[in-house]
């Protein structure tokens, strides 16, 4: 099962090479751009998952 929880299509796979080819990445060097589904680097956290909690909480306090 994919982390991001559907299937990939071929859509997913020419929406990264129309934007690699459009000027929208035009400043865009050097870089893997791994089109997966989060294959490679694993689950997705969600910012407010429960392991994020005290981060959210100090980021808050320091205003950052």
């Amino acid at each position: 099962m994919s982390p991001l929880r559907r299937a990939g299509v071929p859509d997913d796979i020419a929406a990264a090479a129309v934007y690699l080819a459009s000027d929208d990445a035009a400043y865009v060097a050097g870089h893997c751009l791994m089109v997966d589904a989060a294959q490679t680097t694993g689950p997705v956290p969600s910012m407010f998952s429960q392991g994020n909690a005290g981060m959210l909480r100090e980021a808050g306090r320091t205003g950052v």
